[in-house]
């Protein structure tokens, strides 16, 4: 798998302003701006091509993106024009903050999004569409997710060709920090991950494919680091019969996790569920390694199996850290991981991570030590051979200088409700005649 730009060297054929003190009767030049995003996000429709260019200040609004589209060569782009967090969205407690149905080609970069919601599937970020016509070629960088909700960030229903990189999720969320249910060709890069989660602080579930996940630091608290595969509620009632046919066959195929850091906020870093082909390398994993199967025989469904896929080269907390269930290491291959080693550069202060967001916000070519990184995950990167600070990479003049964001802290953990779990974690917890500590070894098929 190589990483791509849904869209680079694109710059913008149509700008529209929106600023606190504007008014929408304004014609959205920068000396007349609009009042607020949503005008601009609806004078946008059908225009690719043009800048959304937010000034600082704080905007109420439950923003709704749908039927927003773009196109590779002219995306739509909504940019927090006086640097990262600058402006914030506050959302209301009966939508996402950000909704986005079927959208297409389509750029959020550097806002601050708060969520506030108490029930229901809905958070910070929530995009998706059709089957028949998904949300594609998406780039979401630089942003600041916080509040609280079911999910800081969800992406699903066949969602493809998106990049998520350089952003911050640090709220208190009932389920996922990062949910994604039936992705492909999707790659987050070099995120942060802090505050509380009931699940997990990023999942990758329900039949999704040709995932990368790269650099990103996930040290929350509460649940698991990482979940490679998974099923949601919906899914598992049969309700959707297509989990048979397109999705179906397993939880997650052919995922890419390298050079991520997973704290020791989670006894389990990593769980493989119903996962298969996919690979775990030169990452720093302060928790156990499981792999367990997902079944729904008792509705008729499936028993899928974890299966095929690789440990290789990563720092562990201590021998004896993988820990598959019984029967659920099958065609695994575990090797060249050692205890006690050094943390990849991971992140949003990743001199990397800069690099990714100058190409996406400043319309510039993806340099090749970002896309190098990222095609070879079993390859561990000197980040003092790297040297891509943002600074390197000139800034076309419509946008104003960007200093970086201010570190995050994390929030303090709030106590988590008890939830019932999409996937049964009486499976994941290891059962008499788990694997011991064997590195290296290759089970059999």
């Amino acid at each position: 798998m190589t990483l791509s730009l849904p869209f680079s060297n694109a710059a913008p054929t149509r700008t529209i302003w929106v600023s606190p003190d504007g008014n929408n009767g304004n014609s959205g030049a920068e000396g007349s701006p609009l009042r607020t995003i949503q005008e601009a996000v609806n004078q946008a429709k059908g225009h690719p091509g043009t800048a959304i260019m937010v000034k600082a200040g704080t905007y109420h609004e439950n923003l709704k993106l749908n039927g927003l589209h773009g196109t590779k060569e002219a995306p739509i782009e909504l940019i927090s024009a006086d640097g990262p967090q600058a402006a914030k969205i506050v959302g209301g407690p009966d939508a996402a903050t950000i909704t986005g149905y079927g959208i297409s080609h389509v750029g959020i970069y550097d806002f601050h999004v708060v969520s506030n919601t108490s029930s229901g599937d809905i958070g910070g970020f929530k995009l998706w569409g059709p089957w028949s016509a998904p949300a594609t070629g998406l780039a979401i960088a630089g942003n600041l997710i916080t509040g609280k909700g079911q999910d800081g960030f969800k992406l699903f229903n066949g969602a493809k060709d998106c990049l998520i990189v350089g952003n911050t999720i640090n709220g208190t969320w009932r389920q996922e920090a990062i949910d994604n249910v039936s992705i492909e060709d999707v790659t987050y890069a070099f995120n942060t991950i802090r505050g509380s989660f009931g699940y997990t602080g990023l999942t990758v579930k329900t039949g999704s494919r040709d995932v990368q996940i790269v650099g990103n630091d996930i040290d929350g608290k509460g649940g698991t680091g990482l979940f490679i595969g998974g099923f949601g509620n919906s899914h598992a009632t049969g309700v959707r019969s297509f989990d048979a046919k397109e999705w179906g066959g397993y939880d997650a195929a052919r995922v890419h996790a390298h050079g991520n850091v997973i704290g020791d906020g989670h006894s389990t870093s990593v769980s493989f569920i119903g996962a298969r082909d996919s690979v775990l390398a030169s990452n720093q994993l302060a928790g156990a390694v499981r792999s367990v199967n997902h079944r729904e025989e008792g509705r008729g469904l499936f028993d899928y199996g974890s299966h095929d896929n690789q440990i290789l080269n990563n720092s562990v907390e201590k021998e004896g850290f993988f820990k598959p269930k019984a029967g659920q290491d099958k065609g695994y291959v575990v090797s060249g991981n050692t205890v006690g080693g050094g943390a990849p550069d991971a992140g949003t202060d990743a001199a990397l991570a800069k690099a990714a967001h100058a190409a996406l916000v400043f319309n510039q070519q993806l340099p090749p030590e970002l896309a190098s990184i990222i095609v070879a995950p079993a390859a561990v990167v000197d980040p003092a051979a790297v040297n891509l600070g943002i600074a390197q990479v000139a800034q076309p003049a419509f946008l104003p200088a960007v200093e970086p964001a201010a570190t995050v802290e994390p929030l303090a953990p709030a106590p988590m409700p008890a939830l019932a779990m999409d996937v049964s974690l009486t499976d994941a917890v290891p059962a008499a005649g788990e694997m011991a500590w064997q590195d290296s070894y290759v089970s059999a098929s």
